[in-house]
């Protein structure tokens, strides 16, 4: 494993390391990975691990899934919730278990989940509007799953550098123009994005996730991968813009090579705007 995040050898004599799973995580990720996975198999892997059951539970009892009766059992849960969403919600919360993002100040964990749910829709509702014939694969799932973790080395800067993520988050706030990810390559030469990626790799995860989590912040990005990468990058922007509360809407013109007019963009955006106050019912179950 490399210990170091990529940029900080530059900067810093005390090195930053990633913290170690906690047993059978590291399983349950490739688990999750598999793109022939079943319920069945979901659910046996999934219940040995009591948090991220509980929280699948209260998810799917949530204001979010709004359940006529009460859901009690995983398995319940599971079908209420989808494969979609009990696989990258899963994903998700086995990610962030090692990391602890109350050591920051200002950080608000429940917007850090309200974002990547929003992406997640985002990603996968501009996913089903792919022209038929450019992926061999439907694309909504692995973007949706892209969109969750699209911004999960925050969750390593929270944990891992309390003080300069502080900072970094007060920048944003004193100086709308910069972005967060700005702020952070000010103060530690790198940013949630590489970090991402780095952590990605490091726990085994597909090439294919670990790119659109590292690149997704470069809009020149054109090797392998891209598409997801363009769609995960696309959908960050419009959450961006409403939780902003930004009416214009952004538009990526570099969609058009993936059969995405900008009506359809525009679409999107709307349904987005839409699901906004969802995901942050959503986020709210998680955060507990």
């Amino acid at each position: 494993m490399e210990n170091n995040p990529p940029g900080f050898k530059h900067k810093f004599s005390r090195q930053p390391t990633l913290p170690t799973l906690p047993i059978g995580i590291q399983h349950l990720l490739a688990t999750l990975a598999d793109e022939n996975l079943t319920y069945p198999k979901l659910a046996k892997q999934i219940i040995n691990h009591p948090n991220i059951v509980a929280r699948i539970i209260a998810l799917a009892n949530s204001a979010w899934a709004a359940p006529v009766i009460a859901i009690t059992d995983l398995e319940t849960a599971c079908a209420r919730l989808g494969m979609n969403i009990v696989r990258s919600t899963s994903m998700a919360l086995a990610i962030a278990s090692p990391f602890n993002p109350s050591r920051c100040p200002g950080f608000d964990i429940e917007r850090f989940w309200s974002t990547g749910i929003l992406v997640s829709e985002g990603s996968a509702l501009l996913a089903a509007k792919v022209k038929t014939g450019i992926f061999p694969e439907e694309p909504k799932a692995t973007a949706q799953t892209a969109g969750l973790l699209h911004h999960f080395g925050l969750l390593w800067f929270a944990d891992q550098m309390p003080d300069e993520t502080a900072k970094a988050l007060k920048m944003k706030i004193n100086t709308p123009s910069i972005s967060l990810s700005q702020a952070l390559r000010q103060l530690t030469y790198t940013d949630y994005a590489s970090v991402g990626g780095w952590i990605a790799r490091e726990w085994g995860l597909p090439d294919l996730l670990a790119i659109a989590i590292e690149q997704h912040l470069n809009p020149e990005y054109k090797q392998a991968f891209w598409e997801i990468t363009l769609l995960v990058s696309s959908a960050a922007k419009m959450a961006a813009a409403l939780h902003r509360d930004n009416e214009e809407k952004p538009e990526n013109y570099r969609l058009e090579s993936l059969g995405i007019s900008l009506s359809m963009q525009d679409e999107a955006f709307e349904q987005m705007t839409k699901k906004l106050e969802g995901c942050r019912k959503m986020a709210r179950a998680l955060s507990l």
